[in-house]
């Protein structure tokens, strides 16, 4: 049998190995090969400059970090125009979520723009735009002095709220 041939794209940096990525690789060559595909490691450290923007990639390995910021989505999930979805290097259109994201930049009340993530949710799973591999665990630990330290999953990390962080008496 012949097996289909994807090209798995990843920062594979020699100076600095990442050995959860190359793991990763060799689990998905290992799987994959089960089921008929041939999974070529096509990782280099030019990956976010020259092949992650220009497409040579079936399969792009990355890492996004939520930030609590809605107009940080656009860039993501916006079809890419001059101005306008700027890293969404899988090409994703749809002309709904490009509604709904200028909607959404244009938003202020926060409860409108929850409604609004919800509706582009359910599109974005629905058209199956990514795929998670996996997510980092996070442990929190706190002294049982403290209050408020509430654990948040974004790029703003524990230190989110901070300013709300309280000692008891």
């Amino acid at each position: 049998k012949t097996k289909v041939k994807v090209r798995l794209g990843w920062r594979k940096n020699p100076s600095a190995p990442n050995k959860r990525r190359a793991d990763t690789v060799t689990l998905l060559q290992s799987s994959c090969s089960k089921a008929g595909f041939e999974i070529v490691d096509t990782g280099k450290d030019s990956f976010f400059e020259k092949e992650l923007p220009s497409g040579q990639w079936d399969i792009a390995m990355f890492a996004w970090s939520g930030s609590p910021l809605v107009t940080s989505l656009p860039a993501l999930y916006q079809t890419k125009t001059a101005g306008q979805g700027g890293q969404n290097n899988g090409l994703y259109s749809n002309k709904s979520v490009d509604q709904l994201m200028n909607s959404l930049n244009r938003e202020l009340d926060k409860t409108k723009q929850t409604q609004i993530l919800k509706q582009v949710d359910t599109i974005l799973w629905k058209d199956v735009v990514t795929i998670p591999l996996y997510e980092f665990p996070a442990i929190t630990a706190t002294d049982t002095k403290v209050e408020n330290v509430k654990p948040n999953s974004t790029q703003q990390d524990i230190t989110w709220n901070a300013h709300e962080w309280m000692l008891k008496n």
